[in-house]
């Protein structure tokens, strides 16, 4: 089936559509291991994650759902090794940043009710195919509010500007 790529931002780096649609302009990020167009407010989120080893499947900087007042982040780790491990390099990101950052993380929950600015977990499963034997993959999804991701790219602006104080961690995990 061919897409119709005029609904689909193009990356600004490898000219490609991407995969979402024109929603929010996307950008190319490129780490040691992997690589994407990925939306612009979450590339330097993307790009901290993935110089501490985690692995993405999928991410949007905002969406709404029925009945919420609030855009969310999303980010899909690739699996629980690759969540826990972002889950800690954002612990120790927001060490010494807005306390009310550190709480929304550490109050994350799971399930469908969602507590306002409260950071949440889901895992879900789906099915693929390899060599033709089905499989199930289980994916844990990040849901943050595009709120706490700008105040995040905040410190990540500081610390490009030189600021090593702002940050936790070295400034080579800030940076393409």
């Amino acid at each position: 089936m061919c897409l119709d790529e005029s609904r689909f931002h193009r990356c600004l780096r490898c000219g490609g559509p991407g995969r979402l649609r024109q929603h929010h302009p996307q950008v190319h990020v490129v780490d040691d291991v992997q690589q994407a167009c990925v939306d612009e407010l979450l590339a330097p989120l993307l790009r901290y994650l993935w110089a501490g080893g985690c692995s993405t499947v999928a991410s949007c900087q905002a969406s709404r759902r029925d009945g919420d007042s609030e855009d969310w982040a999303h980010i899909t780790f690739a699996d629980g090794h690759s969540f826990d491990a972002g889950v800690q390099q954002l612990w120790r990101f927001c060490r010494g940043q807005e306390p009310a950052l550190r709480t929304r993380l550490a109050d994350m929950g799971s399930g469908t009710s969602r507590p306002p600015g409260v950071w949440q977990h889901s895992l879900f499963v789906y099915p693929e195919r390899r060599l033709g034997d089905e499989m199930l993959r289980l994916y844990h999804l990040l849901e943050l509010p595009t709120s706490d991701l700008i105040a995040i790219n905040e410190v990540f602006s500081q610390v490009d500007k030189g600021d090593p104080s702002a940050a936790d961690g070295s400034r080579s995990a800030w940076t393409t």
